[in-house]
């Protein structure tokens, strides 16, 4: 029976290989499969793998590229037959350590197409094992016609939910929530225009201090951190202009 799952949580930039991101993360899991008994000889299978992986795609992370590795797996230098390999010896392992995986990757639309094909290969062989390895992936609307090009099956191999703007009630949660953690409220009418303004986008929602917007010079105060965006803001609302105004001369 499965207890828990173990996630690798990573994000793709532009121009970086799938395997540059994998390796760090698989190494570290490997190490930790390992340690469980009856998991070590499928692990330490694995992490030889691993090894032989990283060095024919030139991937260098503390002593991961050469060393032993598995004769013949995940070493061919095709990435689309050595990921598979690879993401199999790690189902193998998990499920002898009775624990199941999770990798969880962001921004997908910027893997290389190479890459991409070569993850939805991993993932199908991967169910056909009926390993306890899960891939969730996040991106652009783009993404679903992109895996399609990729690999033409896998429109059905994977579920496409779209994540869009959020409903009235779950908006104002996402405002009034970290509002109520800092022991701050807000007012019904103020809650209202900003879910109005923002049409529920979650990243708007609650964009301000953590990107770097604006900060706070001193308590009670906001200051904007990009120059002449203030008349940037009143240009674009000049409706909340003119009240706040009037209130604060009053």
């Amino acid at each position: 029976m499965l207890a828990y799952y173990r996630t690798i949580e990573l994000e793709a930039p532009e121009n970086r290989r799938l395997a540059d991101m994998l390796v760090p993360p698989l190494r570290l899991l490997l190490d930790r499969l390992s340690t469980v008994e009856k998991a070590r000889a499928i692990a330490t299978r694995a992490l030889r793998g691993l090894q032989g992986f990283a060095s024919v795609f030139k991937v260098k992370v503390g002593e991961v590229e050469g060393g032993v590795s598995e004769p013949g797996v995940a070493a061919s230098g095709h990435l689309e037959t050595d990921l598979p390999d690879l993401l199999l010896l790690v189902g193998e392992a998990a499920r002898a350590a009775d624990t199941a995986v999770a990798l969880l990757l962001d921004e997908v639309q910027y893997l290389s197409a190479e890459d991409l094909a070569a993850l939805i290969v991993s993932i199908h062989r991967i169910g056909q094992r009926g390993l306890p390895l899960a891939f969730f992936g996040a991106g652009l609307p783009s993404l679903a016609a992109l895996a399609g090009e990729a690999k033409s099956y896998a429109e059905r191999l994977f579920d496409y939910p779209e994540v869009g703007a959020l409903g009235q009630t779950d908006a104002e949660r996402a405002i009034r929530g970290p509002l109520r953690s800092e022991g701050a409220e807000i007012e019904a009418a103020a809650l209202s225009a900003i879910v109005e303004r923002t049409k529920g986008y979650p990243y708007f929602l609650q964009e301000l201090i953590r990107k770097g917007m604006v900060y706070s010079p001193q308590h009670g105060d906001t200051a904007f951190t990009v120059p002449m965006f203030d008349i940037f803001m009143k240009r674009s609302m000049p409706e909340w202009v003119a009240p706040n105004r009037q209130s604060a001369e009053n």
